[in-house]
């Protein structure tokens, strides 16, 4: 992480706050970023490569955890999702 030479007092709340954060947490990331780079390197050399690629254990954990509370959401709510259709002649 590189931090700018000049900090406007001004943004000390905002942009200085994710400065501080940012500062502490760099190097405390669960993925390498070696792997992280190779990856990327596959990716651009793929004829076809996927519209999204999650990286990360931590990234696809959460895409999972997202993905069951929206099929819970579907089995509940789908005789009303499916009550909006034109009636069959």
């Amino acid at each position: 992480m590189r931090d700018a030479a000049v900090h406007i007092a001004d943004y000390a709340a905002t942009v200085g706050e994710m400065r501080k954060y940012a500062a502490g947490v760099n190097h405390q990331q669960p993925g390498d970023p070696r792997k992280l780079a190779l990856a990327v390197l596959k990716l651009a050399d793929e004829k076809q490569p996927p519209l999204r690629l999650p990286l990360g254990a931590d990234t696809v954990g959460r895409i999972r955890d997202k993905h069951a509370f929206v099929e819970r959401q579907l089995a509940e709510w789908l005789p009303v999702a499916l009550s909006t259709a034109h009636a069959q002649a």
